[in-house]
């Protein structure tokens, strides 16, 4: 059986980050300014001022000079600035310094592209506040809407093929990510997230496509996908899928049968 369905391309939500401050502080310069540009891990996102990271690198020094005996001062100095947001490297450079500076930067801990900016120059921050919102776009979720009498020729892992009219000429395949448990009261149908690489960002979150699901049943009435026979599938993410048992590249979970 032949099913179609529309829907539009969101955010995969498992890709998406917050980059957060953990100390009070001021933004006194942004490398990134404006959101839907993209960024690799590592790059720098923003040099601030606080003086909570100023005093805590004062420690640093201090027990650097207290020799052997300070090993475990320098640790916990370590440690601490290394919670409060700075980079191994960061650190590195502090203990070759041997001085402190007024100003850091901070990094990016994800690559991906920025959708939300929620910090201005030369503004203030508390520790705890949201800096940036990131989403990697190189696999995104189409939210398909699904009538609910079709309900029973859907499948988890289920292959979906996909076309959108922004892209004409090509077509995308993408797999069942998850089966919403709600019905929508008003137009009877149910939300189904599917999974597509985009690893050249082709597709972009808004945008709609219209999608066909071809459901094959078993002798004995059970829908089935003859790709996945006697292969083994992550319960998390269903691009997953190896000819024996193991675990989940991305989340470590078992595979399932």
């Amino acid at each position: 059986r032949e099913l179609r369905a529309v829907g539009r391309i969101e955010y995969n939500e498992s890709s998406l980050a917050t980059i957060t401050s953990r100390v009070d502080g001021y933004a006194e310069r942004l490398f990134v300014n404006f959101t839907g540009v993209e960024i690799r891990k590592g790059d720098h996102l923003v040099e601030v001022y606080s003086p909570e990271l100023l005093v805590a690198q004062e420690e640093l020094p201090i027990a650097l000079q207290a020799g052997g005996a300070g090993e475990a001062l320098v640790n916990v100095a370590r440690t601490r600035l290394r919670l409060l947001g700075l980079t191994d490297a960061q650190i590195a450079g502090l203990i070759d310094q041997k001085q402190t500076t007024d100003r850091v930067t901070l990094y990016s801990p994800i690559s991906g592209t920025v959708i939300e900016k929620a910090i201005v120059q030369n503004a203030s921050f508390k520790a705890g506040d949201m800096l940036y919102r990131i989403a990697n776009l190189d696999s995104v979720w189409v939210y398909l809407e699904v009538y609910e009498f079709d309900l029973p020729w859907i499948r988890y892992g289920q292959k979906v093929r996909l076309s959108a009219e922004a892209i004409p000429g090509r077509t995308f395949e993408g797999l069942v990510t998850f089966v919403q448990p709600i019905v929508n009261e008003q137009s009877r149908t149910v939300r189904i997230p599917v999974h597509i690489d985009n690893q050249d960002h082709a597709l972009k979150p808004g945008m709609f496509v219209r999608a066909t699901i071809r459901g094959q049943v078993a002798e004995d009435g059970r829908v089935i996908d003859p790709d996945l026979s006697g292969k083994w599938i992550s319960p998390m993410h269903p691009e997953i899928v190896k000819d024996e048992p193991g675990t989940c590249d991305i989340c470590g979970m078992a595979l399932v049968p």
